[in-house]
């Protein structure tokens, strides 16, 4: 894939001990422009799978979603 991304300051990962677990709760929520430049991010079945989605809301939220949490993973 080989697309490289800044990942947000929030986004980042503390350090985990070993009996212990993070949740993250990350909004979805992003302009047109802001979603169309997190696409590279995304595999391309899921950006086959986003450019399918016929609501724009939920397409920018998918799009939102998997960019996050390949910035959270790493």
């Amino acid at each position: 894939m080989g697309v490289r991304c800044r990942v947000p300051a929030e986004l980042r990962i503390p350090p985990l001990d070993r009996d212990e677990i993070h949740v993250w709760l990350v909004a979805t929520t992003a302009s047109e422009d802001e979603a169309e430049s997190l696409v590279p991010m995304l595999s391309p079945h899921e950006q086959h799978r986003a450019a399918r989605m016929r609501n724009a809301d939920d397409r920018r939220a998918f799009i939102v979603g998997r960019a996050r949490v390949r910035q959270i993973l790493g």
